[in-house]
């Protein structure tokens, strides 16, 4: 495969791999910001995403082996060139005598007009989608290039034990030319892209509670019980060790507990009793229960222990219960998940089956709240 078109195969593949990885956190920070999802500008996070992935690949792969031989080889490279220009005096030798054609097409030419090309995107996401100005999109592109070109003549900041890739200061130059040239067309390119300041003038509206919304929620709540869960087995596994004490190669029965109970306590129940006792999740997406009956302490508790509470209970029980036990448990477990999942989809407003159960609907926290109970 041509060494000019394979990098970008790679920061196509793997700048999809990073927008997954990133999109969870994405749609938070659009709910938080925007107060709603907008689909133009998570394309632009993709596309963001397979530049940013498609600049290191052609700025530092191919990588050789990381050996002395390679370097002995070689020379050692030549890992700077500090002479402003040198580059466009080197090509203008290549190209003396050539045609117009000839010339546009030689090898020189098209590595000084690729190092503008390079960075035209960057000063686009800078100027369009972050909604900096042309200076500031300049002056990043700068600091973009110079950081490139540094790993270049550092060898990897020394991981590598020379230097592979020479760093040019005539790269510095038209990395920051190709920024400004894509900070003054970005509007152009992507006049298509919502700007930040005008979707944040509609965050605090009310919008309707979509199934989406409703499984986003319980999904952050997963991944938040998830990662409390893991932090506090951690911090059990290094307790033990700070105490001189080797840790089990099978997690303790003790570890497990904890690792069950503290987030269902911090995480589950106690949010259930501040505020309308909305979940963590919920609260990341707007959404909080308005209560059909008065909310009392054991509603409260009912409604977040009917699916998280008991499928955490199942779970613990699937996990460190008696032998015979443990597949009944997590099949129990998974079974009031899914449940939960379905209910969202099935009932009125999409209140879910803790609703249901607790006397509660869900809606979005922005809109007023009536008078009730009296």
């Amino acid at each position: 495969m041509d060494p000019w078109e394979w990098p970008a195969y790679v920061g196509i593949i793997w700048g999809v791999a990073l927008f997954v990885a990133s999109l969870l956190p994405l749609l938070v920070l659009q709910y938080r910001r925007y107060g709603r999802l907008d689909g133009r500008r998570l394309v632009g996070a993709l596309g963001l995403s397979i530049y940013v992935v498609a600049l290191a690949a052609y700025t530092l792969l191919p990588a050789p082996g990381r050996s002395e031989a390679w370097c002995v080889a070689h020379g050692g490279g030549q890992p700077w060139q500090l002479r402003p220009f040198s580059t466009f005096v080197a090509a203008a030798d290549a190209t003396a005598g050539l045609g117009l054609r000839a010339t546009l097409l030689n090898r020189s030419t098209l590595q000084i007009a690729f190092n503008v090309v390079l960075f035209v995107p960057l000063g686009i996401w800078c100027r369009r989608y972050f909604g900096w100005g042309i200076l500031v999109a300049t002056g990043i592109g700068f600091g973009v290039s110079v950081l490139v070109e540094l790993t270049q003549g550092t060898g990897n900041w020394g991981l590598w034990p020379c230097a592979y890739r020479m760093a040019s200061v005539d790269d510095v130059m038209t990395n920051t030319l190709g920024a400004f040239v894509g900070a003054c067309i970005a509007w152009l390119v992507l006049f298509w892209m919502p700007q930040s300041n005008r979707l944040e003038q509609a965050r605090l509206h009310p919008r309707p509670v979509t199934v989406f919304r409703r499984w986003m929620g319980m999904v952050l709540d997963a991944v938040i019980v998830a990662v409390g869960g893991l932090a506090t087995a951690m911090a059990v596994r290094i307790l033990v060790l700070a105490t001189g004490h080797a840790p089990p190669v099978t997690p303790m029965t003790a570890e497990a507990i904890l690792a069950y109970s503290v987030p269902l306590a911090l995480l589950v129940y106690l949010p259930a009793l501040v505020g309308e006792g909305a979940s963590i999740g919920q609260r990341l997406v707007w959404l909080t229960p308005r209560w059909r009956v008065r909310p009392t302490l054991a509603r409260r508790l009912l409604r977040a222990t009917v699916s998280p509470g008991m499928a955490m209970a199942l779970a613990l029980i699937g996990a460190i219960g008696p032998y015979r036990l443990r597949t009944v448990a997590s099949l129990g477990a998974w079974s009031i998940v899914v449940a939960s999942v379905v209910a969202t989809l099935v009932t009125e407003g999409h209140r879910g089956l803790s609703g249901v159960v607790a006397g509660a609907d869900v809606v979005d926290s922005r809109s007023p709240e009536p008078d009730r109970f009296d």
